[in-house]
C-alpha cells in the first residue's frame, strides 16, 4: 500500500507541477513507486500464479513494463 501511495501521489503533484524542477522531482516520486509495485507484482506472481504458467506471466509482465517505458 505505501508504493501505490507513492505512485498516487506523484502522479497527482505531476498534474500540478509549476516548472521543470517540479516536474522532475514529482516524476522521481511516481518513479520510486512504480519500482516498489514492480517488486510487489513479482512477489504476487510466485505466490499465485501456478508453477507450469508463471514463466509467460513474468514474460506479460516485462512486456507491459517496457511498453510503457517507451510510450513515456
Amino acid at each position: 500500500m505505501v508504493t501505490l501511495g507513492t505512485y498516487i501521489a506523484g502522479t497527482v503533484a505531476s498534474a500540478f507541477s509549476w516548472n521543470f524542477l517540479s516536474i522532475a522531482l514529482f516524476r522521481t516520486i511516481t518513479g520510486l513507486g512504480v519500482g516498489g509495485e514492480y517488486s510487489a507484482i513479482n512477489s504476487a506472481i510466485d505466490e499465485l500464479i501456478p508453477a507450469r504458467v508463471r514463466a509467460e506471466s513474468f514474460f506479460m509482465l516485462i512486456e507491459i513494463f517496457l511498453c510503457s517505458f517507451i510510450s513515456n
